[in-house]
């Protein structure tokens, strides 16, 4: 029985033990995400879970699943910062290896980061109230169409 007791301690302890480890090991992966690297770079370090490993906990957790996205869009300004070091340093030989590095490094800042980056701006236009008219013809001539269309319809505009 006390056998039993002094395991079930044992097992706690190495439980414990496991999730202060994940924290510190979730917390070196957020740390090498906001530097620019990415998932499958830090996770080739032997002291790091597989790739997969960290998909799972996200999918199980939003709070991790926030903390990453949260790396990874600082990681994207880190990028960015990369790139354009790497534009500024560029040689003739090197220069559309940059420029393909440079759009990658858009792209994801556009997707990670739309509300600095995004190249479509949501201009959220109320036109419920306001009327809009678009004209080429003579105003004699938009005159009778008006009366045309009330005579009609009964409805002036």
């Amino acid at each position: 029985m006390a056998k039993e007791a002094f395991q079930s301690m044992s097992d706690k302890r190495e439980l414990s033990d496991m999730t202060t480890r994940r924290e510190d090991t979730i917390d070196t992966i957020c740390e090498r995400l906001a530097l620019g690297k990415t998932l499958s770079q830090v996770c080739r370090s032997a002291d790091m879970p597989d790739r997969r490993t960290v998909q799972r906990w996200a999918a199980k957790d939003a709070n991790l699943a926030q903390r990453l996205l949260t790396a990874r869009r600082l990681g994207a300004w880190a990028m960015f910062d990369e790139s354009t070091d790497r534009l500024k340093n560029a040689t003739s030989q090197n220069i559309q290896v940059e420029r393909e590095f440079a759009l990658h490094v858009r792209w994801t800042l556009s997707k990670l980061v739309p509300d600095v980056f995004s190249e479509r701006r949501d201009a959220s236009l109320n036109l419920a109230d306001n009327k809009i008219t678009i004209s080429w013809m003579a105003p004699e001539d938009a005159e009778m169409e008006t009366a045309a269309i009330t005579a009609k319809t009964g409805v002036s505009r």
